[in-house]
């Protein structure tokens, strides 16, 4: 049945949730495996073929007359034949034998489809297809992907810690300086390194105060000096008269 806009810009936004999902898993498993939690390797994996999944029967299949499904938005739209669909269709198989029971297809499954990152490309390359054709049906709808094919592009560019400070380029986003607090790296700075704050100021109160003591001294000496003068003018005189 036909969708109002305001459920279909509703919908809209959990399709985008589910691409930046997927586009999230590929670093967030290199990651994981760099670090050797293998759990958490596991889970990311599962979370890519779970999202996988949902945005294939977003844009090619269609199993359920409730999902959320491309004709809610272009009804004569198909993704066409390319590399990328195909290598998807041949990968969809092997989903479900690791995210739903624990069935003796699991062990017969070919997990080195389970290429994340490029099972994420090709999704992100389907649903760049679709928003052009919507674009260029002058269908609003178009602008409440963009974002989120954006996002889902910034996404795939990470790549892990260890790989960006072994010199591999960085994306635009992970051009950031340092997230360490500025007290925690001047209380680790070693010992003859630049001069905290507190050392500057210290420095010029006593400096300030030295200066100060010298011009008192220097007054006191020439107070008591005047006496001794005095002193020494009359023992003369007396001395002279006698």
């Amino acid at each position: 049945m036909p969708r109002s806009d305001n459920e279909l810009q509703a919908a809209a936004s959990q399709v985008r949730d589910e691409l930046a999902q997927l586009a999230a898993m590929p670093n967030a498993l290199r990651t994981a495996e760099r670090n050797g939690d293998i759990h958490v390797a596991n889970a990311c994996l599962e979370s890519m073929l779970l999202h996988a999944r949902n945005l294939m029967e977003f844009l090619i299949e269609h199993y359920w007359s409730t999902d959320i499904h491309r004709t809610d938005f272009a009804p004569e739209w198909s993704p066409p034949s390319s590399p990328a669909k195909e290598r998807l269709l041949d990968a969809r198989p092997t989903f479900d034998p690791h995210l739903s029971h624990m069935t003796w297809e699991r062990l017969d499954a070919d997990t080195h489809d389970h290429d994340a990152e490029r099972i994420a490309n090709d999704l992100v390359e389907l649903m760049r297809a679709f928003v052009e054709h919507l674009r260029a049906e002058g269908d609003h709808a178009a602008r409440w992907f963009d974002e989120g094919l954006l996002q889902a592009r910034r996404l795939l560019e990470q790549r892990p810690v260890a790989e960006q400070d072994s010199g591999t380029t960085r994306t635009e986003g992970e051009r950031a300086t340092s997230t360490e607090p500025p007290d925690v790296r001047s209380a680790d700075r070693p010992k003859g390194s630049a001069p905290t704050v507190v050392q500057n100021v210290q420095s010029a109160v006593g400096f300030a105060f030295g200066l100060i003591a010298g011009v008192v001294e220097d007054g006191l000496k020439r107070a008591t000096s005047i006496p001794r003068r005095l002193l020494a003018t009359a023992t003369s005189r007396i001395a002279g008269d006698r």
